[in-house]
């Protein structure tokens, strides 16, 4: 029976050690779960905050293109007031009328203005 009992005890043991063995696998297994869902997690995270910088950028680029679309319209109305002055004083300075000759008027001879309104003096 002695034989016996060592082959039962050695048995017992063999399982001992396999069921610390499968807690340690488990442990491990379920840490790593833990680790894997941490990551999930953070990369949702930052999912999340790409899309926020993504909507932002969207936002912005459609600002950036009304206000060049805002720009042009400017330009076109500075364009077109420019060009009605220049009428204007080509206007004035061609019309003949009583006293033209005593006015004092700021001579813009020397001065030459461009389609974007640019003011340069010749020298």
């Amino acid at each position: 029976m002695t034989a016996l009992r060592a082959k039962t005890d050695t048995g017992k043991e063999i399982v001992d050690e396999m069921t610390q063995g499968y807690d340690l696998l488990n442990k491990n297994v379920t840490d790593n779960y833990k680790h894997v869902q941490n990551v999930v997690n953070s990369l949702q995270e930052q999912e999340e905050g790409i899309s926020i910088i993504n909507e932002a950028i969207n936002e912005i680029d459609l600002n950036t293109q009304k206000q060049a679309v805002v720009a042009e319209e400017v330009s076109a109305i500075a364009k077109q007031s420019f060009n009605v002055a220049k009428k204007i004083v080509s206007n004035t300075h061609s019309a003949q009328f009583e006293g033209k000759d005593d006015l004092k008027i700021k001579d813009l001879k020397n001065q030459n203005f461009d389609i974007d309104g640019d003011c340069k003096r010749d020298n």
